[in-house]
């Protein structure tokens, strides 16, 4: 996994500093997505779970046929390590879930928070102690503000 991350982070920094490279940068996606999903599929230790390699693939393209003489699978072939590997992976499934549940709650509460905070501040915003510096600001501070505009202009 921190290989596919160093690569993303590699062709992001490239693709921001020459925008011209996008439409390679997205065929290179596409293709890499397709050869990291293959990989993924090949380390399955159930055998009806894997796929054809990407040598496979290439025999067949170059040469019109398969040179992989098909395998054997026998019986039951695998399927305590298949268990386990499925287990784990609904195991992060659910504990992602879990976690993205979490963060759901806290930005509904964040947002609630926010909410009530902006009607308090309307609320209030009709009193004079709602912002002391803007009720001197219009009688006092205006002309020495035009004043350091005018020289701010000038400069």
């Amino acid at each position: 996994l921190p290989i596919h991350s160093a690569v993303a982070f590699g062709w992001g920094v490239h693709v921001v500093e020459n925008p011209r490279l996008l439409p390679s940068a997205f065929f290179f996606l596409c293709g890499w997505v397709m050869i990291s999903n293959m990989f993924r599929r090949r380390n399955h230790p159930n055998p009806w779970q894997r796929g054809p390699s990407f040598g496979d693939y290439w025999n067949v393209l170059v040469h019109g046929r398969s040179m992989r003489v098909p395998k054997e699978i026998r019986p039951y072939e695998n399927e305590a390590e298949a268990r386990k590997y499925e287990k784990l992976y609904s195991d992060r499934l659910e504990e992602e879930n879990k976690q993205y549940e979490k963060q759901v709650e806290l930005a509904q509460k964040l947002a609630d928070i926010s909410n009530d905070t902006i009607i308090r501040t309307k609320a209030k915003a009709n009193t004079a102690l709602a912002d002391p510096i803007a009720a001197l600001a219009g009688a006092r501070l205006l002309p020495y503000q035009q004043r350091l505009s005018r020289v701010c202009d000038t400069m």
